[in-house]
């Protein structure tokens, strides 16, 4: 993925997040078929559907991770293609039910959306998890390994 020449920061999202007769392909496989739907700003959205029906696929549209074929996603009306992919990145977050650990200390997990985060922002993001208490607690703290 690489910026559009006149790429703009992340405009907000005060309206809607919208996805308007989408399409997506995969290796020759068609995997969405024009998909339209909006995203209200403040409403939680829950995708559900089969094994195989694109849902994980969307989200990953959704943060530019897969451009789509066709069709057009946009944050109040700004097009997803138009807007810089670390500003994108910086200010959408997708939770999975699916809990996901890479291989590494609980720092590098933390900093997995933000590599270049310091440990003041990891500190903070701990905290909003309720997870600070318990990681001060350990002998490792933050360097704490996964398993």
């Amino acid at each position: 993925m690489v910026d559009e020449p006149a790429a703009v920061d992340f405009p907000g999202l005060t309206k809607t997040v919208s996805l308007k007769s989408v399409n997506f392909s995969y290796h020759d496989a068609q995997i969405l078929h024009e998909v339209s739907f909006e995203i209200p700003a403040g409403k939680t959205m829950a995708l559900v559907g089969r094994s195989g029906s694109g849902k994980t696929t969307i989200t990953r549209m959704l943060s530019r991770l897969y451009d789509i074929d066709s069709g057009e996603i946009d944050y109040d009306g700004v097009s997803i293609s138009n807007i810089a992919l670390h500003s994108l990145r910086e200010n959408v977050a997708i939770v999975s039910q699916e809990v996901y650990m890479i291989d590494g200390s609980i720092s590098d997990n933390v900093r997995y959306g933000r590599v270049d985060a310091s440990d003041d922002d990891v500190w903070e993001v701990l905290k909003l998890a309720d997870l600070d208490t318990f990681v001060h607690s350990i002998p490792d703290g933050l360097d704490t390994q996964s398993r």
